[in-house]
């Protein structure tokens, strides 16, 4: 039970810090207790309160124009992917997360600020949607097209928050239909739930600390290392 408690509160801890990352660090560690199947399905429900009380938190930078067409593309890949319940090819989440890094970066060192219009937000959160519930690793690939349209800060982790309650949401639907939903480790989820709403409490605690400013180098750090991880293979 304490490593379950420790790994949600870092979950909570990574997400709130760089945008991130955190859900796809508990899957994989979960994954070495249960099979990936089951780690996939438990994780959601924690990982569900955990976006919620993450967009509570960031609620004042909440943006609607970003919010919406995110979610609504979020929604039909979540439950499509639940649906499936398998592991999509590696090299398209790899692909994906290296893309949408380039033009995150793009836009943060160019002097004519390259931004992604919004129009392809609702395909490009689709695809995060349907990698969070086959792979676990949509919030890779849902950081870059956020930092991509100029989201930073407290705006940038209410968003994604956002959509990560819509996707966790969805890909329970999903799950409980095809009957993998395991409730009998109830009590797990309820431990790991607890600890991630920690982990966010923590999260924000240290992002006022340092400051939104120190805080846009680990936003932008964060997928420049995953971009690294996927053409590693990794």
């Amino acid at each position: 039970m304490l490593l379950l408690v420790t790994l949600g509160i870092l979950a909570g801890l990574i997400t709130t810090l760089s945008g991130f990352g955190g859900g796809l660090v508990l899957v994989t560690a979960l994954a070495l207790l249960w099979d990936p199947l089951t780690a996939l399905t438990l994780s959601s429900l924690a990982l569900l309160f955990g976006n919620a009380q993450r967009v509570w938190l960031f609620r004042q930078q909440w943006d609607r124009e970003l919010a919406v067409p995110i979610v609504l593309g979020a929604i039909p890949g979540a439950l499509v992917g639940a649906l499936l319940a398998t592991k999509a090819p590696s090299w398209i989440l790899q692909v994906a997360i290296v893309s949408m890094t380039l033009i995150a970066l793009l836009r943060l060192l160019s002097p004519a600020r390259v931004t992604l219009p919004t129009s392809v937000l609702g395909p490009g959160a689709c695809g995060v949607g349907l990698l969070s519930a086959t792979t676990g690793g949509g919030g890779f690939l849902l950081g870059p097209l956020l930092l991509s349209t100029g989201a930073s800060g407290g705006r940038y982790i209410a968003t994604g928050a956002t959509a990560g309650t819509a996707i966790h949401l969805f890909r329970i639907a999903g799950y409980s239909t095809t009957g993998i939903l395991d409730f009998a480790l109830i009590h797990s989820v309820i431990a790991i739930t607890i600890a991630i709403l920690l982990g966010n409490i923590l999260g924000r605690r240290i992002r006022r600390e340092v400051g939104e400013t120190r805080m846009r180098w680990l936003e932008y750090g964060a997928p420049v290392l995953c971009a690294a991880l996927a053409l590693a293979g990794l």
